[in-house]
């Protein structure tokens, strides 16, 4: 009897150490992926909240919003931003 629970207890931490290992090393879903998606999702939340900080120095998001000429010109000069058919030139002064 002690004998079958055992070899119950060793199969199921067996099978519970060999899916941990399939899941921080293998398949899509896995755990370091996970970590580096969060990762980046953060710090692209952060660059989002430093923008929107810097555009309210500027301007206002209201005038933004409304202005479309404006918002092009601030994701041209502040972001450097440009179209997808333009080349842009920066000129630097000494």
């Amino acid at each position: 009897m002690k004998n079958k629970r055992k070899i119950r207890l060793l199969f199921f931490a067996g099978s519970t150490i060999l899916f941990l290992i399939y899941l921080f090393f293998s398949s899509d879903k896995r755990l370091a992926r996970h970590w580096e998606l969060n990762n980046k999702i953060r710090n692209r939340q952060e660059d989002i909240s430093k923008i929107k900080n810097q555009i309210k120095t500027d301007y206002s998001v209201e005038e933004l919003q409304t202005d479309s000429s404006l918002m092009e010109k601030y994701a041209r000069e502040q972001l450097d931003m440009q179209k997808a058919d333009e080349e842009v030139f920066i000129v630097e002064y000494e």
